[in-house]
């Protein structure tokens, strides 16, 4: 794989699990009238685009059919575990922070994700965040199919158009199997068959630049998603439905990474923070919040909720670091051993 181009995807995964982070932990600042509050909760709509995308690209980009079973064993230590474990996590904090009561029935329903289609009726995990992983292993159990579509370009595109007709036009739920699909299968088109021109066209860099050219790479980079979001926010505004956003996030988000071209030194929490992220930060807030609290009265309700989504995700990224100086194994647990 272009090294520059993997580099740079895993830049925008860092940034996106922050926007993600930033929708969740302002859940308690929702109507509070701010509205860079309702702006942070807007940037998480093309972030979850790139997750799917991402995923099937790099789950695709050497894909063949006899890889099925190896890469279904994999997902289990890389995705089911942690799922497992962080759903355990955030039961465990909540039943301290006296938010639920503990049960047998508790802990077996906070594994579960269930979406019914024909009721539209969801039951998330109990880490809400984590429905997007039980997502991803259908989706990976599903492989052969989507290995048969995305081989065919007559199957491929009138299925892409009819996929995507039928979700804006039936207002199919987010939680569907059939919501994502799009997304989905664009990057494991575009692995399967477009690899090698995308990681080219996508993976130039410049060689040489001062700390001032590279910082200045990624602020734009930042501000090209930033500007999407606005858009996304505007939508949000008048009411308007987010699945065509959804679906153009995919291109622009590309545009974004072409738009690197000088790469930072490489930084630990970069390489290793986007998934620790993701999984940590609604626990956190829930052990947090009684902590971070008293400071509101301080701060005012302008600064505080700023000093709280931020003070959070630093946190993470510190506890993340200490597990991983401290008990490597435990590390390699949580995050899949990414």
């Amino acid at each position: 794989m272009n090294q520059s181009f993997s580099e740079k995807m895993r830049w925008m995964t860092f940034i996106c699990s922050i926007f993600i982070a930033l929708l969740h932990l302002s859940v308690p600042f929702t109507n509070n009238g701010q509205w860079i509050i309702q702006y942070y909760q807007q940037l998480a709509i093309p972030a979850m685009s790139f997750f799917f995308f991402s995923s099937a690209y790099f789950h695709y980009r050497n894909y063949c059919q006899t890889d099925y079973a190896a890469k279904l064993k994999r997902r289990i230590a890389t995705l089911l575990i942690p799922y497992i474990v962080w759903n355990f996590i955030d039961y465990v904090v909540c039943a301290i922070a006296g938010y639920i009561t503990p049960s047998v029935t508790g802990i077996v329903k906070m594994l579960i994700f269930v979406y019914i289609p024909v009721i539209d009726v969801v039951h998330e995990p109990m880490l809400g965040a984590l429905w997007f992983i039980i997502r991803l292993l259908t989706y990976e159990i599903a492989a052969p199919v989507f290995l048969a579509i995305i081989k065919k370009k007559y199957i491929f595109y009138p299925l892409m158009v009819s996929i995507i007709i039928f979700n804006y036009g039936c207002n199919v739920n987010y939680y569907a199997f059939i919501y994502w699909m799009p997304v989905y299968l664009a990057g494991a088109y575009l692995a399967y068959h477009k690899k090698d021109k995308l990681e080219k066209k996508l993976g130039i860099i410049e060689n040489q630049g001062t700390i001032k050219d590279r910082c200045l790479s990624i602020a734009l980079t930042i501000l090209a998603y930033a500007l999407y979001g606005g858009y996304v926010y505007f939508l949000w505004k008048k009411q308007i439905d987010y699945t065509a956003a959804r679906y153009l996030a995919i291109p622009i988000i590309l545009i974004c990474v072409y738009l690197i071209r000088y790469l930072p030194e490489k930084i630990w929490i970069v390489k290793h923070g986007s998934f620790f992220l993701y999984c940590s930060h609604v626990p956190l807030r829930m052990a947090l919040t009684s902590v971070l609290w008293p400071m509101a009265s301080v701060l005012g309700e302008v600064w505080y909720p700023q000093i709280y989504l931020f003070s959070i995700i630093i946190i993470s990224f510190v506890l993340e670091w200490i597990i991983y100086k401290l008990c490597p194994k435990m590390h390699a647990v949580l995050t899949g051993s990414r």
